[in-house]
């Protein structure tokens, strides 16, 4: 048995490099001796970590909609079982709903305590559920009875403070970038521009497109790649066709291999509306690929404007956008400076050790009340 010196990770379907990105501080701030990750289904092997998952009946279930209503149930469950059996010291769980409020109940019924991070922003808050007015005073009301608070930056704190939660209670913590696997090694930087995200409204992947046609008619043989999909990728593809933009843009779909992408990109577009902070954007800026970013949810927290990214103030803003893309692509010393910058930013602030730091702070605190 663990006991107390034991976390819980919960994070449910978040992706597999995300998943890293929450465990290797938790590893390096050295402060458990067994961490226990409850996934849905086992991911990236990480040393010093183990995954708890979904049984392989469970995850086969269907059609979808009895899938969910069975996850629904037996996620809990599983989780107030094996805080039971280990009792764990601090029970972790990522994003409000549902698996923060089901760290919230694990730990009070195993009289573990709890840290719940908020990864989406205001809009988690605000859209967990189709009724906005029922989403915010439950998730507030959550966020108040868990034991400590973690956010992508300060936007996400000031909106906390806002509904009475003590600052005190909140911590900015971003988690890692695996800075082994995202780091430049003088690959040839190939791919002009890149596009990373899901292929939906909020990631922007047809602002991409336009900026990309723009890009086009200053440099004809420009060079891109999207990866991803979702509810916009068949729209997209025949656009690119109708644009007459088939031979500047391929498209990869789901890759495992997102570093050799970064490593080989000059530019990552990034025009989403609606971010917390982007781990893809960390990883790209790991391997000096400068980003073109919206300025939306946290992302300034990481892209400073002309010293390693580029932030554009208006998400639809096209035109911005295509120029500044145009004008690093043309001028590659101010590229080459960018980028250095960038992977320079990353090495400071979000490697195991940094974020190591940051979570062992509050996790000790947290085990000291519990003692």
């Amino acid at each position: 048995m663990a006991g107390r010196n034991s976390i819980f990770i919960v994070v449910g379907r978040l992706g597999k490099n995300l998943i890293v990105s929450k465990t290797l501080p938790v590893i390096a701030c050295g402060v458990f001796s067994h961490i226990y990750i409850f996934s849905e289904e086992a991911g990236i092997e990480i040393d010093g970590a183990d995954y708890i998952t979904l049984p392989k009946f469970v995850r086969l279930i269907w059609p979808g909609f009895l899938n969910r209503i069975v996850r629904i149930v037996y996620e809990p469950l599983q989780l107030l079982f094996y805080a039971w059996h280990f009792r764990p010291a601090i029970i972790h769980g990522y994003y409000s709903i549902p698996k923060g409020l089901n760290s919230l109940i694990a730990s009070k019924l195993s009289s573990s305590q709890c840290v719940i991070s908020i990864i989406g922003g205001k809009e988690e808050i605000e859209t967990a559920f189709f009724i906005q007015r029922f989403s915010q005073p439950l998730i507030i009301w959550l966020l108040k009875r868990a034991n400590h608070l973690t956010t992508k930056g300060r936007k996400d704190n000031e909106y906390l403070l806002q509904f009475g939660i003590k600052e005190e209670k909140i911590t900015i913590f971003n988690g890692a970038i695996d800075t082994k696997r995202f780091c430049y090694r003088g690959e040839n930087k190939n791919i002009d521009l890149l596009f990373v995200g899901n292929f939906d409204k909020f990631k922007g992947p047809q602002r991409a497109l336009e900026i990309i046609q723009k890009v086009s008619e200053e440099l004809p043989d420009i060079r891109a790649i999207f990866i991803g999909k979702g509810p916009l990728y068949q729209n997209i593809l025949e656009k690119t066709v109708t644009l007459g933009l088939s031979a500047n843009i391929t498209f990869k779909g789901y890759v495992y291999d997102s570093e050799n992408y970064f490593k080989r990109s000059h530019i990552l577009i990034f025009p989403s509306s609606n971010e917390g902070l982007s781990t893809a954007m960390l990883e790209a800026m790991a391997c000096r690929c400068v980003t073109i970013t919206s300025d939306v949810g946290n992302q300034t927290e990481a892209a400073i404007h002309d010293y390693n990214s580029i932030v554009i103030p208006d998400f639809n803003d096209i035109q911005s956008f295509s120029e500044h893309a145009v004008s690093l692509l043309k001028n590659h010393d101010q590229l080459n400076h960018l980028a250095l910058n960038a992977e320079k930013t990353i090495l400071s602030k979000y490697t195991p050790e940094a974020q190591g730091q940051i979570c062992q702070q509050f996790y000790s605190k947290l085990i000291r009340i519990n003692s």
